[in-house]
Formats: structure tokens, C-alpha cells, sequence
């Protein structure tokens, strides 16, 4: 099997279908899935968006309907200068006929004619009154349609408020929970000399703080000694030197390297001139 460093693997800038590894309540290496993370922050994007497009929607209702209420206040003031007009009319008429008195029949004949604009002018004053009326009906239609288009407008600004401080919420809520997962430190213990045959010797690698993922691998060059990629357990080969790297997979940065020494098992010595032995007589070996 090529063994190639972290470093060299590809950069992946999704979490979708991403792991780690890690170990449960049972000391057991597992695998953990980092997708949830990437969902979370998507949704609470997204919501954000829509409310911000609620809102959009509102303010351009609002514009529509302060348009259509100026519209409305333009045809009363129009309709209620046609309405002046006629009534100078009437007046003029009514003057007229009070001059021509001396004249019976050319004043009759004025005087109705007079009569006949007048009633022409009240009717066209009537039908501006209704104009106006209906107007100022119309205008006050707009102007509650553009207040509700207004309170609309708020909620759904309030809204697209709540929906970001939401998605900011959930953001420092991620941000600390990463915080808690990913280790800050890292103390390794291990023996910096081997004799061959020595069954029990593994490094121990401990990662602060305690919430932290308990994800480590341990990598060796395989010149004197191997060693078991998850459990830190050692084996001796050949007498010599190896690098065993201690790699914490959720923060490469804290990586140490070890330098670990194989050689030939020894007598131990009591005295330069007595041998050192156990308790049942036997060789103590270093």
C-alpha cells in the first residue's frame, strides 16, 4: 500500500459526505459524520434570503399604492375646479338677466337661456360633486390599502430581522461547538529506547481539552519499529532508529514527531563486577 502525507491529499470545501474519526463511550474507533454542520448553516442562510425577499416585495406594493392615491387627489382637484367653473357660469347668467329687465322679452328669452346653462351647470356641478365624492372614496381606499402595504412592510422586516439574528445565532452556536471539538493541545508519552522483543512499549497521545474529538493517528517509518495506526501500540523490527509521527486529524497543526531507538537486549548490572537479577533469579535484561 503507497502511503502518501496529509499534505498531499485533495482539498475538499464541502462537508458533505465528510468524517472523521473519532472514538464512542465504549472506547471504540468510529467514524463521525460532519454533514450536519453544512445543513444547518444552508437552512438558516436560506431563510434569511426569503425574508429579505418578503420584504422587497412589500416595499414595492407600497410604492404602487401611494402612486394610485396622488392619481385619485389629482382627478378631485380637477373635478372640483370644473365645479368652479359652472358655478361662475350660473353667475354670470343670473347677472345678466337682472341687467335686461327693461327689455322683457330679449331678458325672458336670456333669462331662460340663462336658466337652461344654469341647470346645465348644476347638473355638470352635480356630476363633479359625484366625481369628487367618488374620488375622495377611491383616495381613501388607496391610502388604507397603502397603510396596510406599510404594516405588511414592517412585519416582514421584522421578520427578516428575527431569520438573521437567527442564522447569527446559529453560526455562534456551530463556531462554539467546533471550538469544543477541536483540540488545542497535545502531550505524548512514549519510550525513546527499545530492546528488541519488547512486547509492551506504545505511545500515548492525550489531546486538550477534554471535549475534543479523540481522533489521533500514529504513522512510523518502519526502520526499526511499527506502529499500530490507531492504537499507538509499538513493535520492534530491526535495531536502528524510526520517526513515529503522533497526527491529531482535526488539527494537523499540533502534529509532534518522535525519534525512538531499537537495540540488542543488555545485562543489567549490579556492581561493575555482579549482574543485576529478578526476584527469581533469573537475567534482568535492559
Amino acid at each position: 500500500m503507497k502511503k502518501i502525507k496529509i499534505s498531499e491529499l485533495p482539498l475538499f470545501s464541502s462537508l458533505k459526505g465528510l468524517f472523521t474519526i473519532g472514538t464512542d463511550d465504549q472506547n471504540r474507533s468510529v467514524k463521525v459524520s460532519l454533514e450536519f454542520i453544512e445543513t444547518d448553516t444552508k437552512a438558516a442562510v436560506s431563510k434569511a434570503e426569503t425574508s429579505a425577499a418578503n420584504a422587497d416585495r412589500a416595499a414595492t406594493e407600497t410604492r404602487t399604492a401611494t402612486s394610485a392615491c396622488q392619481t385619485a387627489t389629482n382627478n378631485a382637484k380637477t373635478a372640483t375646479a370644473q365645479a368652479n367653473t359652472a358655478r361662475d357660469s350660473a353667475n354670470t347668467a343670473a347677472t345678466k338677466a337682472t341687467t335686461s329687465a327693461t327689455k322683457a322679452d330679449e331678458a325672458t328669452a336670456k333669462a331662460n337661456q340663462a336658466k337652461a346653462a344654469a341647470d346645465e351647470a348644476t347638473a355638470k356641478a352635480n356630476q363633479a360633486k359625484a366625481a369628487a365624492d367618488e374620488a375622495t372614496v377611491n383616495a381613501k381606499t388607496a391610502t388604507a390599502s397603502a397603510n396596510e402595504a406599510a404594516e405588511t412592510a414592517e412585519t416582514s422586516a421584522a421578520n427578516a430581522d428575527r431569520a438573521a439574528a437567527n442564522a447569527i445565532t446559529v453560526k455562534v452556536d456551530i463556531q462554539e461547538m467546533l471550538d469544543r471539538l477541536i483540540p488545542t493541545g497535545l502531550t505524548v508519552t512514549a519510550p525513546l529506547r527499545l530492546t528488541l522483543g519488547n512486547p509492551k512499549a506504545s505511545v500515548i497521545a492525550k489531546l486538550t481539552p477534554e471535549t475534543a474529538l479523540k481522533n489521533v493517528i500514529f504513522i512510523s517509518d518502519d526502520k526499526a519499529v511499527e506502529v499500530d495506526v490507531l492504537t499507538g501500540r509499538l513493535t520492534t523490527l530491526v535495531c536502528g532508529k524510526s520517526k513515529v509521527r503522533i497526527i491529531p486529524t482535526t488539527n494537523v497543526s499540533l502534529t509532534k514527531t518522535l525519534l525512538i531507538e531499537v537495540g540488542e537486549a543488555t545485562l543489567r548490572l549490579q556492581t561493575k563486577s555482579a549482574l543485576r537479577l529478578t526476584s527469581g533469579g533469573a537475567l534482568r535484561m535492559n
